[in-house]
């Protein structure tokens, strides 16, 4: 049986702290992923998808607004087939000369019990490859959890403060959760036009301490899900576009100082630049296929 943990997100940036955790309805799913290089355990709250019919009336009883069940309580697995590998093109692009192309790909096996599957990763390659273990009894997209959580380690190793990457993930998760506009697209997917949503959000804006992330405290992202794409997910981009002005001169020299090497380059890089409207950053994750690996187990 699995029950619904949801993280008490009243977190102050940059400290670590106890997650309130309590229980809600049954639901198709718990995401709790131990995270290598000594991350905190993560946990992702979700919906029970079989028991959302009717979206608009469950979110109100279940207070889930329509993007936190488009990402966290819909069964996108529920189109791949045991023994299936879903792969994703990723590009990364920007000022700070790191750019590179990679791919993700997801290998869907059988799990322990009926119908239950699991889910391992080929996380990019080479020095770029992410170590990340398998997920059992997967019902939602995993990749909606391990994206974020790349983003927020890529980040927190620059901030160099100790609980950065859990004040990152928490920011995201309450971001999604104050949508209240879906726009609406389509994904092809053979040959078709599939109906897709799109989910918009800017999860530092606003927050009393997102001047502490400097430039990627005005990050954006956007989600593009489709039932009809295998695995659920079309899309997800972030830019980081440039601060108005550049970086203040006191928040320079309070990142030298700090130590942090690379954020202090960064942002003397941002200063320096002419082109004011071009993006610091842009990183774009696409649904490129769906093949045939393996085979099921046998039970």
């Amino acid at each position: 049986m699995s029950f619904l943990l949801q993280c008490s997100l009243r977190q102050r940036p940059f400290r670590q702290r106890p997650l309130n955790l309590f229980f809600a309805f049954s639901l198709s799913f718990i995401f709790l992923f131990s995270f290598v290089v000594g991350l905190q355990p993560l946990f992702i709250h979700g919906a029970n998808a079989a028991e959302q019919k009717d979206t608009k009336s469950d979110n109100k009883s279940n207070n889930y607004n329509e993007a936190e069940t488009l990402v966290f309580g819909l069964s996108h697995m529920d189109n791949v087939n045991f023994g299936q590998t879903v792969k994703y093109n990723f590009e990364r692009k920007g000022v700070f000369g790191d750019d590179f192309k990679d791919a993700i790909e997801l290998i869907v096996s059988k799990g322990e019990g009926k119908n239950n599957k699991s889910v391992a990763f080929n996380f990019f390659t080479g020095k770029h490859s992410r170590p990340y273990p398998a997920f059992g009894f997967v019902d939602s997209n995993p990749l909606l959890t391990l994206y974020f959580n790349k983003d927020a380690w890529d980040i927190s190793r620059k901030i160099k403060a100790k609980g950065t990457a859990n004040y990152l993930r928490n920011r995201i998760v309450n971001a999604i959760g104050k949508v209240k506009k879906i726009g609406k697209t389509v994904c092809k997917y053979n040959g078709v036009d599939h109906p897709a949503e799109v989910i918009s959000f800017e999860p530092y804006k606003g927050d009393e301490s997102s001047h502490h992330l400097v430039h990627y405290a005005l990050t954006k992202y956007e989600l593009t899900l489709a039932k009809g794409i295998p695995g659920g997910l079309c899309k997800i981009k972030s830019v980081v576009p440039q601060h108005v002005g550049g970086v203040p001169d006191h928040i320079r020299q309070k990142i030298k100082k700090a130590g942090m090497i690379q954020l202090a380059e960064e942002t003397e890089l941002v200063t320096s630049l002419k082109d004011v409207k071009k993006p610091l950053l842009v990183e774009v994750l696409t649904f490129d296929s769906v093949r045939q690996t393996g085979v099921a187990k046998s039970d």
